[in-house]
């Protein structure tokens, strides 16, 4: 499997533009239906660390982050700061989302709009630790 896939879809029979489907994991601190569903619906890959029977709530940022690597998912997260040393090693990604206590909060259709936006902008995002309010635009 890759996190990044980069597909051409036909449109009447002529090529048009690409879609880049990116395989996310959501923590359990960004994991909102709503933002899991407009990933979805942008046609993402996305799993969520409470619905998976392995993870669950309250599970440990170590394991997440095995499972991200172990299932080649880029990991999103609130709290980047937990996820700095671990990201030493190989890993699919990390996306970082504000919490808003700095006034930086994105909306669900921006956050989409912004990994949308990195996924068309970087030929590879495995070993990237990624602020996704840097790629709003």
């Amino acid at each position: 499997t890759k996190v990044l896939s980069r597909l051409k879809l036909p449109k009447n029979g002529v090529e048009s533009s690409r879609i880049c489907i990116v395989r996310l994991l959501l923590d359990e601190d960004s994991g909102s239906h709503s933002l899991l569903n407009s990933l979805r619906e942008a046609r993402h890959d996305v799993e969520r660390v409470v619905d998976i029977s392995a993870l669950g709530a309250g599970t440990t940022d170590a394991a997440v982050f095995a499972y991200a690597i172990t299932n080649d998912r880029v990991l999103i997260t609130k709290n980047g700061s937990d996820f700095i040393a671990l990201a030493e090693r190989e890993h699919p990604g990390v996306f970082v989302l504000h919490d808003g206590r700095d006034g930086s909060n994105l909306g669900v259709a921006t956050v989409v709009r912004a990994i949308t936006n990195i996924a068309a902008t970087y030929e590879s995002i495995r070993n990237l630790f990624l602020d996704i309010n840097q790629h709003v635009w």
